[in-house]
């Protein structure tokens, strides 16, 4: 039994790194492209400053006492936060969008997820914290199980496969970590629940989906990526299930990872995907020049920093 699925226990502050009034000016461009490079920015710099937290905090055994996962669960919500607010700023309230996704409809959690390393570990801190050990002992093996089924498989045999996600009641059809799933379920939302159900095993299904949401929390992980290549840590695009598995199972996940240890390479999504799945080390230099360039130049951003109080 998930013993919390309140929202607030799961986010600990509401504004993270980023003041409404802060936002409002950043998205205030009649450019949608240079609304969507500052949001970058501004998450680039949330995700260098909780990474310099992490180091600062000098004298703490990071790897025994929980706090390199705090800080991991920190990059993820900070992003979440400023993806739905700069979401909801540029294309208005959600609810008012004709989504038909409702709780229960649960046809895209049949579909291959990628994550981050941050959101994994977030993902594997909520299921720590709301599982009593023997339910724990089960969503471990159950996605190890998964993992098993998928391993080798790419995004599209995944599809054909029809394998649930092992978060997936399947009773219920309700998200085990709804409250801290990842930002490509937060931003995958159906203009047409009969067109999901139809792609249901089908890789070449087309549903219409909210553009604007998936390329806003696009935009908001790649602020996190660019900022994770710069300091030398995976910043890699990996497959959730395999994440979760290594989360679960290795020791100290969070501080190993913090510490640029290639822990989560088999989770890869660039060895089981034919093409380009992660950005290029030029276009990464390139991008992090260019937030760089908007936060030299931009006054309103130099207030953007403020202390994230982390559980």
């Amino acid at each position: 039994m998930i013993r919390s699925q309140n929202l607030c226990d799961a986010i600990p502050t509401a504004n993270a790194y980023v003041e409404p009034n802060i936002l409002a000016r950043v998205l205030s461009s009649p450019d949608l492209e240079t609304s969507l490079h500052h949001i970058m920015a501004l998450q680039y710099k949330a995700t260098l400053a909780i990474v310099d937290e992490h180091n600062q905090e000098q004298g703490q055994d990071f790897l025994a006492d929980g706090r390199a996962m705090s800080r991991a669960k920190a990059i993820a919500i900070s992003s979440y936060e400023l993806a739905h607010k700069a979401d909801e700023a540029l294309g208005g309230p959600i609810e008012r969008r004709g989504h038909h996704c409702q709780p229960g409809c649960s046809f895209c959690c049949w579909l291959p997820v990628d994550v981050l390393a941050p959101e994994a570990l977030a993902i594997t801190t909520f299921l720590q914290e709301n599982l009593e050990p023997p339910a724990l002992v089960r969503m471990t093996q159950r996605i190890t199980e998964t993992e098993q089924m998928v391993f080798r498989l790419n995004s599209e045999e995944c599809i054909r496969a029809e394998v649930p996600c092992p978060l997936l009641d399947l009773e219920s059809g309700m998200c085990r970590a709804y409250s801290m799933r990842p930002h490509a379920c937060r931003q995958y939302a159906s203009f047409q629940r009969s067109a999901c159900e139809k792609a249901l095993g089908d890789p070449d299904a087309a549903v219409p989906t909210d553009f604007l949401s998936q390329t806003v929390y696009s935009r908001v992980m790649m602020g996190v990526v660019v900022a994770l290549h710069k300091l030398g840590m995976d910043y890699h695009t990996l497959d959730l299930v395999s994440a979760l598995r290594i989360a679960l199972t290795e020791p100290e996940p969070a501080g190993r990872w913090f510490t640029g240890e290639g822990l989560f390479a088999p989770a890869w999504r660039s060895s089981r995907e034919p093409g380009d799945i992660d950005p290029a080390e030029n276009d990464l230099r390139t991008l992090r020049r260019l937030c760089e360039r908007i936060l030299l130049g931009s006054a309103i951003l130099d207030a953007c920093s403020q202390p994230f109080s982390t559980v």
